[in-house]
């Protein structure tokens, strides 16, 4: 660092690969902008020995760091992660812009890094996409090699197994993992529910919820009622009472946001502003009603069917964020496509097509696999989660993970979640046999007759 004759500082690891753009494009976001620092979003992760090639996780990367010579403090006398603590140092004192261009920086697991594999296995378990089939990862290592300079032995074995992906087809799934057991543990679950002219479901909804076998004492329950055109805040008034004494505690929210739709609530023109409301709907409920619990249970009141067992079977799991598989019937086709597995080689496909309002609307089946598909897995790492039946630990909660009411990622909602979380270090997972039943509600069913409802705890 004095030894630098320049106004800036570029941190350039010598075992890495950069593109020849980076610099030039870092410096363009500082002067740009103003800002006195510039690291990247995200990176390029690269395993050869295991022939491997991911999109990292958004964070700070200490390693694509470009700084002005004079805002950039000492670094410690580290042997190792030295930067770390300078990185955290510039983004906390500093104006620092974060530019997402993974293909700038390839962080390379070489076998001699200071860091042993463990350190690399983590990234790749938390890598927003992941290159590992054959013909995959070969296709992406030989557009690497237009713009980078690699050995020809990678060059050579990827054009190899490029030829050998395309006459063989993809390898063998691997073999499904079994599924877990439930858990044996009861920690306190908030299960929250949004309700909007949900009068025809509301009974069922709450017999539903005192069929499961967790015990009630453990269950809290966070309704948020708004916008109704039916009965719905009536019969939640009638219905209170009854229920303050059944459950461990029971928040009750009213939150009109003014959104009235015109025709199908999935027509494309209006999805990023019903989402959007969705979101922000959640997030209010969130903050009203989460108290000490350990997990938060997101439930849509108009599912008619889950097992009794359906919080075991998901905290067993041993997941942060996990999803059973809503379904329209038992056994039947997937019902809540937000739960999705991204194809081999999506990364690949014209998604700009269906960009529409900031946020993705492919048709179904586009670069995405759903759970109906996956059935018989046991346990599976998706790419997004929907909120019909959504388990999260309501640490991450706390900890800053919500529901994007704007596009994140070209994502928003449920679909955000799933990318903040990943951009946080945490994977989402699926059960595709253990299954929640939600039909294709047709013509409006009759509102209830107004009930005085009284059950013993």
């Amino acid at each position: 660092m004095d030894r630098a004759t320049g106004p800036y500082v570029c941190q350039w690891d010598d075992d890495d690969l950069y593109d020849p753009e980076r610099v030039e494009t870092q410096m363009a976001a500082i002067l740009a902008l103003g800002a006195d620092a510039c690291f990247l979003a995200r990176e390029r992760l690269w395993w050869p020995a295991r022939r491997k090639l991911a999109i990292s996780c958004a964070r700070v990367w200490e390693g694509s760091m470009v700084c002005a010579k004079d805002r950039l403090p000492r670094y410690p006398a580290e042997r190792r992660g030295e930067d770390t603590p300078v990185a955290e140092e510039i983004v906390r004192s500093c104006r620092a812009v974060s530019v997402d261009a993974s293909d700038l920086y390839t962080y390379v697991c070489h076998g001699n890094n200071t860091f042993d594999e463990s350190h690399f296995a983590e990234h790749f378990e938390v890598a927003t996409h992941v290159w590992a089939e054959p013909g995959d990862y070969a296709g992406q290592l030989l557009a690497m090699a237009a713009r980078l300079p690699l050995e020809p032995g990678d060059i050579a074995h990827a054009e190899t197994a490029a030829g050998a992906a395309s006459t063989h087809g993809r390898k063998p799934q691997p073999v499904p993992e079994p599924a877990p057991a439930p858990a044996s543990e009861r920690p306190p679950v908030l299960v929250l529910t949004p309700l909007k002219d949900a009068a025809a479901f509301l009974p069922g909804y709450l017999d539903r919820l005192r069929t499961l076998d967790y015990p009630r004492e453990a269950i809290s329950l966070g309704l948020l009622e708004g916008d109704s055109r039916d009965s719905t805040p009536e019969l939640l008034r009638q219905l209170l009472p009854g229920i303050e004494g059944e459950f461990r505690r029971v928040t009750l929210v009213h939150h009109d946001v003014g959104l009235q739709l015109a025709g199908a609530r999935w027509e494309p023109g209006i999805q990023r502003r019903r989402r959007s409301v969705l979101a922000k709907v959640r997030n209010h409920l969130l903050a009203r009603a989460l108290a000490d619990e350990e997990w938060v249970l997101w439930l849509d009141v108009d599912v008619t069917g889950y097992p009794a067992d359906l919080v075991q079977r998901l905290l067993g799991a041993g997941k942060d964020i996990v999803v059973p598989h809503c379904a329209t019937a038992p056994g039947g086709p997937t019902y809540d496509l937000n739960t999705f597995v991204l194809k081999s080689g999506a990364g690949a496909l014209n998604w700009a097509q269906w960009l529409r309002d900031g946020i993705l609307q492919p048709p179904r089946g586009f670069g995405r696999t759903y759970l109906d598909e996956l059935r018989g897995r046991g346990l599976v790492r998706v790419d997004s989660v929907g909120g019909t039946a959504l388990l999260v630990r309501a640490e991450l909660h706390r900890d800053g993970l919500n529901f994007p009411s704007f596009p994140y990622r070209q994502l928003i909602e449920t679909e955000g979640l799933a990318a903040m979380a990943l951009d946080m270090g945490t994977a989402c997972w699926a059960l595709p046999d253990l299954e929640v039943v939600h039909p294709h509600h047709g013509a409006p069913q009759p509102e209830p007759a107004l009930l005085t409802v009284t059950h013993s705890k």
